[in-house]
C-alpha cells in the first residue's frame, strides 16, 4: 500500500481516531498523545498492508494496539499525589492498606463477567463447595475449579493494576436512537433509549469490540448491571456478539463529526437548488388554486408551506423509488430502518402521515425554526385534528387548511412536477454526498448498512439543513399566523381510498 493512502486515510479521519482516543481515556491531553501515537504507527506501518481492502480493519487494528501499550505504559508510570498532611502511624497505614484491599478485591469482582463471577461469589462468599456449584449452575466440576482458577489469577493481576473509567462514566456521549418505521411503532424502543445505558453502550462498542469487563470499566459500571442491558441490545439486533464474545455496535450511529461535514459541503448545493424551488412554487400559486377550492382561500404565505411539503415529500419518494435495488422488498427495503445520532443536534423533527379518521389522514413535517404555534398537533393527536379539521371545513373558518381529494392532488403534482424532480435531484446529489462521507466515518462492519440506512434517514436529518437554508434564502418567511403550517389534509372515500408510501420518523 502506497504511503499516501495512508496519509489521506489520517487526513480524512483524524478527528474520527481522536474521538476513539478520548472515548479510551480520561483526559483530553491523553487522548491527544493517544491519537498522536496512532497517527504515527498508521503511517509507519502503510508499507507493510498488502491487500487493499484490508486497510480499513488493518488501521484500526493498529488503534486498538496502540491504545493498549499506551494503557500499560501509563499503568507502570502512575503519577501519585501523597498528602504531606498524613499520620505516620503504623495502625493508620495497616488499616488504610486493609480497605484499600477489600475495595479493590469488590472492584476486580465487580468486573469479572458472569460465570466467573457467579463462582467466585458461590465460593468465597455463599461457602459452596465445587461439586455444590456445579450442580447449581449446570456445569462440570472440572469447568467450576478452571473458573475458580482463572479467577484468581484475573483478581491477582487486575489488582497490580490501575484501572481508569472511561469518560462515558461521568460524562455520557449524546445520543439519540432513530428508528423509520411503517406501521405500528416499536414502543419497547422508546422505553430501552429512555435509559443512558444502553445508547452509551452501543456508542463505547461501534469501533472497536468489546467484552463485557471492558464495557463495565469504560462505563463505570458493574459487569453484574450491565449483562442484562447487553442482553437485550442482542435480542433486538443492536448488539452482537463475535466469536472472541466481545460485542460490537450493529447499527449505524451518524457522529456530530459526520454532520458538521456532511451540512458544511453540502450547504452550497442545497441552497441553490432550494432557492430555485422556493420561487418555482411561488410562480405557480395561481395555478394551484385553480385545482382546489382551499387554496383558493388562502393566503399566499399560508399556501407556500404545504406546497414546499408536497415537493420534499415527492422529491424524495421519487428517488428512494430510483435508488431501491431488484433485492429490497417494500417492507426490507425501504422501511424499519434503524440507527443511531451521536450528536447534540436537535432530535424528534416530525415528517410523515398519520390517519386521522376513516375519511381523512394528514401529512406535514415540522422545521427546525417554526414557532411552536406552527408545530405538528402533538404528533398527529387524533382528538386534537379533528377539532382543528372541522373548524377548516367550515366556510367562514379563520383557519386555513389545505385539503384535497386524490384527483386534486394528482393535479397538484403535475402542476409542481419540476420543483419535484429538481428536489428528487437534490435528494440524489445529498444522498451521494452522505454515503461518501459516511464510509470514512464508519466502522468495517457497519459499511454494508450505509446505502439502505442513509437512503431512508436522509429525508429526515436534512430538515434541519434545507431548514437553515430555507431561512437563509429569504424567499419564504418564518410564519407568524397560527396553526401548523407544512401539512395538508387528504380526503379518503370508499373508491378513492390511498395512503402514500411514506414511513414516519420516531426517536
Amino acid at each position: 500500500m502506497k504511503d499516501t493512502q495512508a496519509v489521506q486515510f489520517v487526513q480524512e479521519n483524524l478527528k474520527t481516531l481522536f474521538s476513539y482516543s478520548l472515548s479510551k481515556v480520561s483526559s483530553w491531553e491523553d487522548a491527544q498523545d493517544l491519537t498522536s501515537e496512532i497517527v504515527l504507527g498508521i503511517l509507519q506501518s502503510a508499507d507493510k498492508m498488502k491487500n487493499a481492502n484490508a486497510f480499513y480493519g488493518y488501521v484500526w487494528g493498529i488503534a486498538r494496539n496502540t491504545y493498549k501499550k499506551f494503557y500499560t505504559r501509563k499503568r507502570k508510570n502512575p503519577e501519585v499525589a501523597l498528602n504531606s498532611d498524613l499520620s505516620s502511624e503504623e495502625q493508620v497505614y495497616s488499616d488504610l492498606e486493609e480497605k484499600e484491599e477489600l475495595n479493590m478485591l469488590r472492584r476486580e469482582i465487580a468486573f469479572l463477567s458472569q460465570r466467573y463471577r457467579e463462582c467466585t461469589v458461590a465460593y468465597y462468599f455463599d461457602q459452596l463447595s465445587c461439586n455444590e456449584i456445579a450442580k447449581k449452575y449446570d456445569l462440570s466440576l472440572e469447568m467450576v475449579k478452571y473458573y475458580l482458577f482463572k479467577t484468581r489469577k484475573i483478581i491477582k493481576e487486575g489488582i497490580s493494576m490501575e484501572k481508569e473509567f472511561g469518560q462515558r462514566s461521568f460524562r455520557p456521549t449524546p445520543f439519540q436512537f432513530v428508528s423509520i418505521v411503517s406501521e405500528k411503532v416499536n414502543a419497547e424502543y422508546h422505553r430501552l433509549f429512555a435509559r443512558k445505558l444502553p445508547g452509551q453502550i452501543l456508542m463505547a462498542a461501534y469501533y472497536v469490540p468489546m467484552s463485557a469487563s471492558e464495557l463495565a470499566i469504560e462505563l463505570g459500571v458493574a459487569t453484574v448491571y450491565l449483562e442484562d442491558e447487553l442482553a437485550l441490545l442482542e435480542s433486538y439486533n443492536l448488539l452482537y456478539k463475535n466469536k472472541n464474545g466481545k460485542y460490537q455496535t450493529n447499527i449505524l450511529i451518524f457522529s456530530d463529526e459526520f454532520f458538521r461535514e456532511f451540512y458544511r459541503t453540502s450547504k452550497e448545493m442545497a441552497s441553490e437548488t432550494w432557492g430555485k424551488v422556493i420561487l418555482g412554487i411561488r410562480e405557480k400559486i395561481s395555478a394551484v388554486q385553480a385545482i382546489n377550492q382551499y387554496a383558493e382561500r388562502m393566503q399566499e404565505n399560508r399556501l407556500v408551506w404545504p406546497l414546499v411539503w408536497i415537493t420534499m415529500f415527492y422529491g424524495h419518494l421519487n428517488f428512494a423509488k430510483r435508488k431501491r435495488t431488484q433485492t429490497e422488498s417494500d417492507c426490507e427495503g425501504d422501511y424499519n430502518v434503524r440507527y443511531g445520532i451521536g450528536t447534540d443536534k436537535p432530535g424528534m423533527l416530525y415528517a410523515g402521515y398519520a390517519a386521522i379518521n376513516d375519511q381523512y389522514h394528514g401529512s406535514g413535517i415540522d422545521f427546525s425554526f417554526f414557532d411552536q404555534k406552527n408545530k405538528m398537533l402533538n404528533n398527529y393527536d387524533p382528538t386534537a385534528m379533528e377539532e382543528e379539521l372541522r373548524e377548516a371545513l367550515k366556510d367562514h373558518s379563520e383557519k386555513q387548511i389545505l385539503i384535497v381529494n386524490k384527483k386534486e392532488e394528482e393535479q397538484l403534482l403535475e402542476v409542481l412536477s419540476a420543483e419535484i424532480e429538481r428536489m428528487e435531484e437534490l435528494y440524489a446529489s445529498l444522498y451521494h454526498q452522505a454515503c461518501c462521507l459516511m464510509k470514512s466515518h464508519a466502522p468495517q462492519n457497519a459499511i454494508s448498512q450505509i446505502e439502505r440506512v442513509v437512503k431512508q434517514a436522509l429525508f429526515f436529518e436534512t430538515i434541519d439543513l434545507l431548514s437553515e437554508v430555507l431561512e437563509k434564502t429569504g424567499l419564504v418567511e418564518k410564519p407568524e399566523f397560527e396553526g401548523t403550517a407544512a401539512f395538508y389534509i387528504k380526503e379518503m372515500t370508499p373508491e378513492n381510498d390511498f395512503l402514500p408510501e411514506k414511513n414516519k420518523r420516531m426517536a
